[in-house]
């Protein structure tokens, strides 16, 4: 059987015409026109073939037939005939097929190759909305050769391995900058700021101490009686005894103390406080949606872990990340994969 292009023009060879009279005696001399010659595509009623290209006599009864395009726009079996009242009948069978195929068998190498594409997945079509592929092997490892290969899921993997490393270096430079000098103890920072200032005033009060005690406070209390002299000078020298001594300078180092301890009380707090909102608090499940350009911290942390934890759903158009209950489509992407280069599109709202 030969087979034939779909909706392509070809010259066939049609034959051998023989006497109806001996049986064996070739015809050569036929000119018939469309009328000679009919046809059925793939078992419909016979009709005159629509080419109208004369017949020619190639040899010893056999003929070149001109079928065109609507002559073999059927795909199956085409059947040609033809009853010349001088000759025995005359036919012939052939296969018509898509130009896929056909390419595919005859023609060039690297022309074209069949189409061997998953259609259905244990009787169901792959590409039908809701269907998910199952393995029998219950591990994603099982879901495809393909789609677990190299270019398939590690792209994705890949991918998303690329978002959780982000969201992990956000996070943790979060918790190093609260943590570290310039987190938590930019917080100290502000209460050095204020012992500082409190060391300048002091600095200025010691001066004044210095220049009162540089003073010639006797000559200059020479004409008063020596009684209010001496008890004057009893009280200053007592005033400045008392303010340079433990109980002076140190009082005042223990007020700042008080102070900076209350501080390291309270940085003790805000530190034991972060850690148990970190391992307590829990992030409640994110509405259906598309994945914010900016979003937040604990959305970023979300939507990683949905697709690390939820059901994934993956067809050869796209992938689905689904709720906790497996019922709603929270976010999903189309995917493409032309054997060379894996695409994975922006997630968007389900």
């Amino acid at each position: 059987m030969q087979y034939l292009k779909e909706d392509t023009g070809v010259t066939v060879t049609f034959g051998p015409f023989l006497s109806i009279s001996g049986g064996t005696v070739p015809m050569t001399a036929f000119a018939f026109g469309a009328s000679g010659v009919s046809l059925s595509k793939n078992g419909v009623a016979i009709a005159a073939r629509n080419s109208t290209n004369k017949v020619l006599h190639y040899h010893k009864g056999w003929y070149g037939i001109r079928l065109n395009a609507t002559d073999t726009n059927t795909s199956g079996l085409l059947d040609m005939m033809s009853s010349v009242s001088v000759c025995l009948p005359v036919w012939q069978q052939y296969m018509v097929v898509s130009a896929n195929v056909y390419d595919s068998l005859f023609a060039a190498a690297g022309t074209d190759y069949l189409q061997v594409d998953t259609l259905q997945w244990d009787s169901v079509e792959v590409n039908a909305t809701g269907v998910t592929i199952e393995p029998a092997d219950p591990t994603i490892a099982g879901v495809s050769t393909r789609f677990m290969s190299a270019d398939g899921l590690t792209g994705l993997s890949t991918a998303t391995s690329v978002d959780h490393a982000a969201t992990l270096t956000y996070v943790t430079g979060l918790s190093t900058r609260m943590m570290s000098s310039a987190g938590i103890t930019g917080l100290s920072t502000a209460v050095a700021a204020d012992v500082a200032e409190v060391k300048a005033e002091t600095v200025l009060i010691l001066a004044d101490t210095n220049e009162l005690q540089q003073d010639d406070i006797p000559t200059q209390l020479a004409g008063v009686s020596n009684s209010l002299g001496n008890s004057i000078g009893v009280q200053i020298t007592g005033v400045s005894t008392r303010m340079m001594s433990s109980a002076g300078f140190t009082g005042l180092s223990t007020a700042v103390a008080a102070d900076m301890a209350a501080h390291a009380i309270e940085l003790t707090s805000v530190s034991t406080y972060v850690s148990g909102v970190l391992n307590t608090v829990t992030v409640a499940e994110m509405a259906q949606g598309a994945p914010s350009v900016t979003p937040t911290v604990v959305q970023m942390l979300n939507f990683n872990y949905r697709i690390l934890r939820n059901k994934l759903e993956a067809i050869k158009t796209g992938i689905s990340i689904y709720d906790d209950a497996g019922s709603t489509v929270l976010f999903q992407s189309t995917i493409s994969d032309d054997l060379t280069t894996f695409i994975r599109g922006e997630f968007e709202s389900g």
